[in-house]
C-alpha cells in the first residue's frame, strides 16, 4: 500500500482536532484536567485506556 506524502500527513495533523473526530464517531470522551479519556470500545475495560492529551498534539503539530 502506498504511503501518504509527508506534506499531506502534516496538513492533516494541523487541521484535524482529534477530540472532535473521536466524538463525531459517537465515542464519549471524559475530560480529566488537560486530558481526554476513553475506554476501549471493543473490550469490557472498566478504566480508560486511551488518553488524548491536547497539549502534546498541539506541540507535535507546530
Amino acid at each position: 500500500m502506498p504511503r501518504l506524502p509527508e506534506e499531506l500527513i502534516t496538513q492533516i495533523k494541523q487541521n484535524v482536532d482529534l477530540v472532535q473526530l473521536i466524538q463525531s464517531q459517537d465515542y464519549q470522551l471524559k475530560r480529566n484536567g488537560k486530558d481526554y479519556l476513553l475506554s476501549c470500545p471493543w473490550h469490557d475495560d472498566k478504566e480508560a485506556n486511551l488518553v488524548n492529551n491536547t497539549q502534546i498534539v498541539k506541540k507535535t503539530n507546530n
